[in-house]
């Protein structure tokens, strides 16, 4: 069975005062909510909008609000800034940034919970769709959704694309080719030894490739190269306390 994942790990306050909306902003998105059929709001946290959106089409009837952080504006082109009918900028707190590559939990953005728990009550839900383009950023959308009911996918809906262990082990269950793999987790982990000689059986030689299960990028990936690397890094891994989980795959087929 693929390991599963905490969705819940924090607390997200909708405290209006964290991202108070002035009189002039409510009354904006009241008109957008009323004449448009759809309103996208795009969150951008950590990093700008990488293209120009030079092919963007947008309909009529349809609106575009950028949800950005502060940092990003400063490369944010007036090419792009073009297709927004509102943008609202945001400080935003990277202090956790380094750790989401490896354990992609629930990331807090309580300006986003602010701004929502408004925004819920000046467009209708069923108008509003949240998106974004950052990989850390789907969690807490899913987790969004949820709490103010807005349309679009659940984690539920978004796991099986995203769980490295679940799609690994479709693959071998339907037959399709991949590389030998073997999972570690860390959490329920009782004996280095045990868990070295398991992955060794399971992926039969070495170089092999490690991988966090549930991160970003390539952040956590790195080769290992013979048993003594192995028993290492899992021993330095359980110092750092750790808890997640990392799939190790085959580099030879």
């Amino acid at each position: 069975m693929a390991p599963q994942f905490e969705t819940t790990n924090e607390v997200l306050s909708s405290d209006e005062k964290v991202f108070p909306l002035t009189q002039t902003q409510k009354q904006s998105l009241k008109q957008i909510g009323d004449s448009k059929r759809v309103v996208v709001i795009f969150i951008k946290w950590k990093y700008h909008v990488l293209t120009n959106l030079e092919n963007l089409q947008k309909p009529e009837d349809a609106a575009l609000v950028g949800f950005f952080a502060e940092q990003t504006r400063a490369k944010l082109p007036e090419c792009v800034v073009k297709h927004f009918d509102e943008i609202f900028w945001f400080k935003a707190d990277y202090s956790c940034f380094e750790s989401l590559f490896t354990d992609l939990k629930l990331l807090n953005i309580p300006e986003l919970d602010s701004f929502l728990s408004q925004a819920v009550n000046l467009i209708s839900r069923n108008k509003l769709r949240l998106i974004e383009s950052e990989e850390w950023v789907i969690t807490t959308l899913c987790h969004f959704r949820k709490k103010y009911q807005i349309p679009g996918p659940s984690y539920d809906d978004l796991e099986p694309l995203r769980n490295k262990a679940l799609e690994k082990m479709v693959a071998e269950a339907e037959g399709v080719p991949s590389a030998k793999f073997a999972l570690l987790d860390f959490k329920n982990m009782f004996n280095i030894n045990t868990e070295v000689d398991r992955i060794k059986r399971l992926i039969g030689t070495f170089p092999m490739f490690r991988k966090p299960v549930h991160g970003a990028g390539c952040g956590g990936c790195a080769r290992i190269n013979d048993e003594k690397e192995l028993l290492e890094w899992i021993r330095e891994t359980v110092d750092e306390e750790y808890d997640g989980v990392c799939a190790f795959l085959s580099i030879r087929s």
